[in-house]
């Protein structure tokens, strides 16, 4: 597994063990689950937070990474609110979080870096809205080996 997927798949069990949603990466998901799942937003359930990474970027030039998470959430159609209800919880969970292994990787601090900025509804009328967070984690190499 990469070391990206270590990471996601660390941050995704974070929050399910902290009850805000469920993670089932070989698994299908009940209507009434908040799925959280890695890299694509998938159709079913309504309730879906899902976990993107973007734009590594080693400061410095130290083994210490500093990672773009995108956090995309969707509620169920008929309250513009739903995402927020999703989202918020997560946000808060994240942001200032310190000193965690995620997926066997030392993560040193994770902060809210922009949003929530709401995407507006999906086909279906169901409300998205992302957070992005930027995520220090340990990623040695051969060239910044620590």
């Amino acid at each position: 597994m990469s070391w990206t997927s270590q990471l996601l798949d660390g941050l995704a069990q974070h929050l399910h063990d902290r009850g805000l949603g469920v993670y089932r990466p070989n698994g299908v998901y009940l209507p009434g689950d908040i799925a959280i799942v890695v890299g694509t937003l998938p159709p079913t359930p309504d309730r879906v937070i899902c976990l993107t990474s973007y734009n590594v970027s080693r400061p410095g030039g130290l083994a210490t990474a500093a990672v773009m998470v995108q956090i995309r959430v969707r509620g169920p159609a008929g309250d513009s609110r739903s995402a927020d209800a999703i989202g918020d919880p997560v946000c808060e969970e994240l942001d200032d979080a310190r000193d965690l292994v995620l997926g066997g990787i030392p993560v040193t601090q994770i902060l809210h870096a922009s949003g929530p900025a709401p995407i507006g509804t999906d086909a279906l009328g169901r409300p998205e809205r992302t957070d992005n967070h930027q995520v220090w984690a340990e990623r040695p190499t051969a060239a910044y080996p620590d």
